[in-house]
């Protein structure tokens, strides 16, 4: 270890004078730090491009998807009559005049009212019966109650139609598991419990729901969950009556991914433009960098390149010798200098939508090309998707790239401080060294010097 010796012979400030060497010496691993922090900033600011861009390429995917496209929406004049869904494509658009004339009836019976007082106090009844062939045993002790729980835990796991028991009033009602001509329970009273309850003297028989469409007889066994009856569409049926179906195209979907995709586009815009903003000193405080300050990807080629690259595509003018031409004739466009849209006029979307739907479809999503690789003639969004696709790639695309550089180039820089940091250490080390043998040789001189001026009986401290 190097002795530090401050200044004890030649009286200088030994380690003020070292730290000021050191200070210049660190001044380039100051710079290089500042240039680290300052990468690390940018990366963080990719990092949020990256984010952004996934977010919009989602939306553009939605835009080029065939479902959005060929959504359906589905209207009923009277819910209480019917309600239900439809599914994509599948359905055709059109009005369809339903007539419910019964809804699906479940077979059931129950005993009589008046068989027992209460629900709760034993029967003095034994034997055995069976629904659907499992045998429910009945104990002299059982009430109404117990004969209940009894069915509901033998049939819980009953292969085929279920059936369940339940209590209304002192009445116990069994019934089928399935709505439906052709799912009735079968019931053998073995040894008459049943039958002195009256249970068959109270049943209600399995029914199908019936009714119209457009004149043409439908049924069912079930009232939920009918699909067969219009392609595409499933249908619930509530109570008798009337009711107008309605099967359209989807625009509203349509609009609203239209405007999610909206606001992705114009998020990552709007953070671009303050990273690659150029502040003039007498522009600062006007703008949404800090005064004085210019964005951090001022200059930067791929984010100005990704700017222009969206707008240059979104805007084009294609198929000219059709109605809808440009996303402006869909009521699309740009509101401002700023690279910015929005839909400017709703009413021109929506009569674009209605009235030329094909070619606002083809507009967004059409494969101009039987060649693939020729991009030049697909849908915008199809364009735009391609573009986006590309900076997102994670091996070799715009983005990962210029990420991969940065990183790269702060490794270089990390090595490059850690080899100064040690070279400054050795430097310091060497400083002192060297500042000790001074302080030695000074030494050895006063020493020299008192032992002369002492044998002719002068001294240092001497006028």
């Amino acid at each position: 270890m190097t002795l530090r010796l401050s200044g004890l012979a030649s009286g200088l400030d030994t380690e003020s004078v070292i730290e000021a060497l050191i200070e210049v010496k660190q001044q380039p691993i100051d710079t290089l730090n500042d240039e680290l922090d300052t990468n690390s900033e940018i990366y963080d600011i990719w990092e949020e491009i990256d984010l952004a861009t996934s977010t919009l390429s989602a939306a553009v995917t939605d835009l080029c998807s065939y479902s959005t496209w060929n959504a359906k929406n589905i209207t009923f004049s009277d819910e209480d009559v019917v309600d239900g869904t439809v599914s994509g494509s599948l359905a055709n658009d059109g009005d369809y005049y339903l007539i419910v004339t019964d809804l699906a009836v479940a077979h059931s019976y129950h005993t009589d009212t008046s068989a027992v007082s209460d629900t709760d106090s034993q029967l003095n009844l034994s034997g055995t019966f069976t629904i659907n062939g499992v045998e429910i045993t009945v104990n002299t002790t059982d009430s109404l109650e117990d004969i209940r729980d009894s069915i509901n835990s033998e049939t819980s796991n009953m292969d085929g139609v279920g059936a369940t028991a339940s209590i209304i009033g002192t009445a116990l009602v069994l019934t089928s598991g399935e709505t439906g001509v052709g799912n009735e329970m079968t019931i053998t009273d073995t040894d008459g419990i049943l039958t002195g309850l009256g249970l068959f003297n109270n049943e209600t028989a399995a029914q199908d729901m019936a009714g119209t469409i457009d004149g043409i007889s439908v049924s069912s066994t079930t009232n939920d969950s009918v699909s067969d009856f219009i392609t595409g569409v499933t249908l619930n049926f509530n109570e008798t009556g009337t009711s107008t179906i309605r099967v359209n195209r989807d625009t509203e979907s349509i609009i609203e991914t239209i405007d999610t995709f909206i606001t992705a586009y114009n998020d990552l815009m709007d953070y671009l433009s303050v990273q690659t903003e150029y502040v003039d000193s007498e522009e600062a405080g006007s703008t949404d960098n800090e005064e004085g300050d210019s964005g951090l990807l001022n200059g930067d080629s791929l984010a100005n390149q990704i700017q222009r690259k969206c707008r240059a595509i979104l805007t084009q003018v294609t198929n000219e010798n059709e109605t809808v031409t440009s996303l402006y004739s869909c009521g699309i466009w740009t509101e401002s200098e700023d690279n910015n849209f929005a839909i400017v006029d709703e009413d021109a979307l929506e009569d674009a939508l209605n009235s030329n739907f094909e070619e606002v479809q083809s507009l967004f999503r059409s494969y101009g090309s039987a060649d693939p690789t020729d991009e030049d003639e697909d849908g915008l969004f199809r364009q735009l998707d391609s573009y986006l696709t590309y900076l997102l790639d994670g091996t070799g695309g715009g983005i990962s790239t210029k990420m991969d550089t940065i990183a790269d180039k702060d490794a270089r820089l990390e090595d490059r401080i850690e080899r100064m940091q040690a070279d400054l250490e050795t430097y310091e080390l060497e400083l002192w060294q060297h500042y000790a043998i001074m302080e030695e040789a000074v030494s050895t001189i006063q020493t020299s010097a008192d032992y002369v001026l002492s044998a002719i009986g002068e001294s240092r401290s001497d006028d």
